[in-house]
């Protein structure tokens, strides 16, 4: 559902605006759009540690001269 509020307000609703101004935008609940900041959020800080675990588990590599 969220993907279809999402899709209408910022690739349909622009459009149909141009052409009518029967276009509906839907409201997307201030909760709903919380949880999908703090999800996005969430993604981000758990691949960035990820990709931080992954480089401090690899041994140090030696330089020769």
């Amino acid at each position: 559902m969220i993907v279809i509020i999402i899709a209408n307000n910022y690739v349909l609703f622009p459009y149909l605006e141009l052409f009518t101004d029967k276009a509906i935008m839907l409201e997307l609940p201030e909760g709903l759009f919380t949880l999908l900041t703090i999800g996005v959020g969430g993604y981000v800080v758990s691949r960035s540690g990820e990709k931080i675990a992954q480089s401090l588990k690899k041994p140090p590599e030696v330089i020769k001269n």
